[in-house]
């Protein structure tokens, strides 16, 4: 069995799989030179294509992490392009308003940032910028294409099913668990709980109300820190490496 894992979001990255075995992982900045970039990992696939003709030309399968995306992160393709002062311009222009009980059209108050080249997919065939499922199909039909497959050789995985399956198998135990899952956000969710028996992963609560990523990110905003890439600084856990990162929280805190 040869299974392709493909990830068209932030941190975009592909996968091959042969009998279970992890064969060959690329992430798309690799290639882009772009941090975290997101979108259709055109150029990591084109890499492992390169390399594993034979497996390519016999994928069984393709796991694509997300059932849902957001159509304006690949609109903006926000979090790998937008710098701090990008993210401030977006709370102002977008949240700010939201949250005073407008209601801002997210692609009109940011239009100078939306490119929809940016991500490989046909943006501009979508009827409704709102319908998930519409994305979906486009996505899939893309990638189908792509890879000269049949769609229904492609599977959409769950956000946090994702997080969860690899929670488990990344670890020693292969008794039954309980696993839980914490980010920002994936498929309409940010924290869950889920039971692990006999392999079989049953996820038995899910809410997006869950706000400690949400926090994470924005306090790493605040102090003037890169969102999605640098909340291992605010914890504790990443060195700050260039200069900049040291002087600009250090305002933050001497006011």
């Amino acid at each position: 069995m040869i299974v392709l894992g493909l990830h068209d979001n932030h941190n975009a990255s592909v996968t091959l799989l042969v009998d279970g075995e992890v064969l060959a992982v690329a992430q798309e900045e690799r290639f882009s030179r772009i941090k975290m970039d997101s979108g259709f990992p055109k150029n990591a696939i084109d890499a492992l294509k390169k390399t594993y003709p034979y497996e390519f030309n016999r994928i069984d399968r393709v796991a694509v992490g997300c059932v849902d995306q957001s159509f304006l992160d690949f609109a903006t393709k926000r979090y790998p392009n937008f710098k701090v002062k990008d993210f401030l311009i977006e709370e102002e222009r977008f949240w700010l308003p939201k949250m005073a009980g407008k209601n801002p059209d997210y692609l009109e108050v940011m239009s100078d940032y939306v490119d929809y080249s940016k991500c490989h997919y046909p943006l501009d065939q979508i009827k409704n910028v709102d319908d998930t499922n519409e994305l979906r199909e486009i996505r899939k039909s893309y990638i189908a294409s792509y890879l000269v497959i049949l769609e229904d050789k492609i599977e959409f995985v769950d956000h946090h099913a994702c997080h969860a399956h690899h929670a488990y198998y990344s670890s020693p135990i292969r008794d039954d668990a309980l696993i839980f899952t914490i980010d920002g956000w994936g498929d309409h969710t940010n924290a869950t709980v889920n039971t692990i028996k006999n392999g079989s992963l049953d996820c038995v609560y899910r809410t997006e109300n869950f706000n400690l990523g949400r926090i994470y990110h924005f306090i790493t905003l605040l102090l003037g820190m890169q969102p999605e890439q640098h909340e291992y600084k605010v914890m504790g856990l990443a060195a700050y490496a260039k200069e900049h990162f040291i002087e600009e929280p250090l305002k933050v805190f001497e006011k």
